[in-house]
């Protein structure tokens, strides 16, 4: 139908939009780490300059900030980090960093999670399909795609809480609420579409 067209377009672009501003971030921070290091290369005195100023600015007396630059300049590749980070505000580039690698794992989480809801009724249709008969009303297979959607949103919300500070059940808990509203629009959006669809037949 209509809407479940419009929703895969979506997801498509969202997913495409997804891996293009992730590589335009990593070919931006790589641009700028090439242009540090080409300074540092070519006028190493003026990379020291602007590193003994931040220092100062951070409250160490001019000689305590002349001895770190000096020491921390011995190193090329750790001051041309520092200098990322404290100069331009921007976390050194990771050669290990695919856009590609990334936006995949991305599409294939938002996959499987999407299958979730989906699965009472891809059982139920292969099951009949394969010779069986499973008789349940629309309403009933909805209620188990929500339920199963909750136990999922709820489930990576305590699944996050492993790597933040906040108490699972919190984790979990706001998880869930942001799934139920995203849900809710897009099931919204879907009655709409239908509506829409149905009078301009």
């Amino acid at each position: 139908c209509v809407e479940g067209v419009a929703a895969s377009q979506v997801c498509l672009h969202w997913q495409m939009g997804h891996f293009i501003s992730s590589k335009a971030e990593s070919d931006y921070v790589k641009q700028e780490y090439m242009r540090e290091e080409w300074e540092f290369d070519i006028y190493p005195e003026g990379e020291k300059v602007e590193m003994i100023a931040i220092f100062k600015s951070k409250g160490y007396s001019e000689e305590d900030s002349i001895n770190l630059v000096e020491i921390l300049s011995r190193n090329k590749t750790h001051f041309l980090d520092l200098m990322m980070v404290e100069e331009l505000g921007l976390l050194p580039p990771d050669p290990t960093y695919s856009p590609i690698k990334h936006g995949g794992a991305t599409f294939l989480s938002f996959c499987i999670n999407g299958l979730i809801p989906l699965s009472p009724y891809i059982v139920t249709a292969v099951v009949n399909l394969c010779g069986g008969d499973i008789q349940v009303n629309f309403m009933t297979l909805f209620w188990i795609t929500c339920s199963l959607t909750g136990l999922t949103m709820f489930g990576l919300g305590v699944a996050a809480s492993r790597f933040t500070f906040h108490p699972w059940w919190k984790s979990g808990l706001f998880t869930l609420i942001n799934g139920a509203v995203a849900s809710g629009i897009s099931y919204s959006l879907g009655l709409l579409g239908g509506e829409i669809q149905d009078r301009l037949k």
